[in-house]
């Protein structure tokens, strides 16, 4: 079908395609599988395989097989859709009747997600987003891609053209007309995705590879590594020789498995990543197995940060981008785009898209109070110097020197973290920035912020200092230590900037 062909057809009624009847199946399966997995597994590998569970179990899940496949038949039937009056029109429900309608002024961004299925059958499922909602109000399983994209065109250039007060008549004389103009900022390459899995933050997948570790290493104690005939000296001699043997196979094992884990991760999600510079906003394509497509319009962006660690810093110079949207729920992965794996010129070309005219660079920024680092190392002298103490006391000598060496590195990294605290405010934007062995920058535009809150423990307020704590639709950030004073003019001014300003935050 033609775009033009698509485009005929909005105010009639349609359909999905009958894909849909296999992806609304899945999900019903999925549910089912999620809030029944422990009686399956009872079936599957318990005794009860024959008897009452055979009995019962199994003709109750045919029962429910059957039933889900007529259900996704007649909810696929009873769906319907179309735009009329400028505004998307939902029919669904085959008990329960609902009629959804959704003004396309308030439609946010309008996403594709694939799976194997979709690519298999050439679907797409479209999923809209609007002002104000938690969740997705509009959510096709599967629907001809061509058809998706020209539904998405269609619905983003009316939507333009009502903001400027477009007659429907002047709509559709030129609609076919407007182009949205997309412009690639980005693409991510197999050599790219190897840089992003060798700096990625092992220490995430640490918790899946130590608990397997540790059960091999329950596994070998069972085992009779040692000649019991030996002597008592030859005895401990092995044992200490067999643990650094263990230590150091642990070690590697380690650094290999999270390694490979932390590579399969990155390619499964971040495969053939494409950011794009789209209209009044930002598009970005990945996913090797499910493919998906997220935008971020520029009025739903409430921040943008980027950051990198120590490997990514020295040896690749590349950073972890993030572009922060507005969502009920604090930055959820689906409020949050993430753009791995790019450079410091990329940054200044997304930088010259969001913010244009205007140079976080030449933004003068200043550090927290030096209380900050000295509560934090009273703290942490309180902790472990009375441990390490007694651990002297009582003989252990070793374990001692190795808590002492870890509190000077929280120590060391305590230093580094407090000199990297800095803030600045200028060309009507806040930019914070941090990090401990490596850097984070965040951009926030001034009239993004919905409240401001000044925040004072006992220690703050015996030296005259406060955190400052900036809510917005995104999340929070906070600006810890500053004196009360520098902190009542940062609140004034950011609350006498939001009051001025008429740029729509959404």
């Amino acid at each position: 079908m033609r775009k033009s062909e698509i485009e005929l057809s909005y105010e009639q009624p349609m359909r999905q395609s009958y894909v849909a009847i296999l992806m609304i199946i899945y999900k019903f399966y999925k549910v089912l599988v999620r809030q029944l997995w422990p009686i399956l597994i009872v079936f599957l590998v318990g005794k009860g395989s024959s008897g009452y569970m055979s009995k019962y179990v199994m003709p109750m899940i045919i029962i429910l097989s059957v039933l889900s496949m007529v259900m996704a038949i007649l909810n696929f039937f009873k769906y319907y859709f179309y735009i009329k009056d400028d505004e998307l029109h939902v029919s669904k429900g085959v008990f329960k009747k609902q009629k959804i309608s959704i003004p396309l002024e308030r439609v946010q961004t309008v996403n594709f997600e694939e799976n194997l299925v979709h690519r298999i059958f050439n679907v797409t499922s479209l999923k809209i987003d609007t002002a104000g909602s938690q969740k997705k109000e509009f959510d096709l399983d599967a629907i001809a891609l061509d058809k998706a994209e020209a539904i998405r065109d269609f619905i983003l250039k009316r939507k333009a053209q009502l903001q400027v007060n477009i007659t429907q008549d002047q709509s559709l004389e030129i609609i076919n007309d407007l182009k949205v103009q997309e412009t690639l900022i980005t693409r991510l390459s197999n050599l790219d995705l190897l840089k992003i899995g060798i700096t990625y933050n092992h220490l995430r997948s640490a918790g899946l590879i130590m608990a397997g570790m540790f059960w091999i290493g329950s596994e070998l104690e069972q085992l009779e590594l040692y000649d019991l005939d030996l002597g008592e000296k030859e005895l401990k001699s092995a044992m200490l020789k067999s643990g650094v043997y263990m230590v150091l196979f642990f070690a590697v094992a380690f650094l290999i498995l999270s390694f490979l884990y932390s590579l399969a991760l990155t390619v499964f999600k971040y495969y053939n990543l494409s950011f794009f510079r789209r209209g009044d906003g930002f598009k970005i394509i990945s996913g090797l197995v499910t493919r998906q497509e997220f935008s971020a319009l520029d009025p739903k962006i409430q921040m943008i940060s980027w950051k990198d660690n120590w490997l990514q810093k020295k040896i690749f110079g590349i950073f972890d981008f993030n572009l922060k949207q507005a969502g009920s729920v604090a930055i959820n992965s689906k409020k949050s785009i993430a753009i791995p794996g790019i450079n410091k010129f990329q940054i200044r070309d997304i930088l010259k898209y969001y913010i244009p005219g205007k140079n976080p660079d030449e933004i003068i920024c200043e550090g927290v109070h030096i209380k900050m680092l000295y509560r934090q190392w009273m703290y942490l002298s309180i902790i472990f110097i009375p441990t390490v103490t007694l651990m002297y006391y009582f003989g252990l000598n070793i374990q001692a020197t190795g808590i002492g060496i870890f509190i000077l590195f929280l120590s060391f990294s305590l230093y580094r973290k407090f000199h990297k605290i800095r803030f600045g405010l200028s060309q009507n934007l806040l930019i914070l920035k941090g990090g401990t062995f490596g850097d984070e920058n965040i951009i926030l535009r001034d009239y993004k912020v919905q409240a401001v809150e000044l925040k004072q423990s006992y220690y703050q307020r015996r030296h005259d200092l406060a955190s400052i704590k900036i809510h917005t639709a995104s999340g929070n950030i906070t600006i810890p230590y500053v004196t009360l004073i520098k902190a009542m003019e940062v609140s004034d001014y950011l609350l006498y900037k939001v009051e001025k300003s008429n740029v729509p935050w959404m």
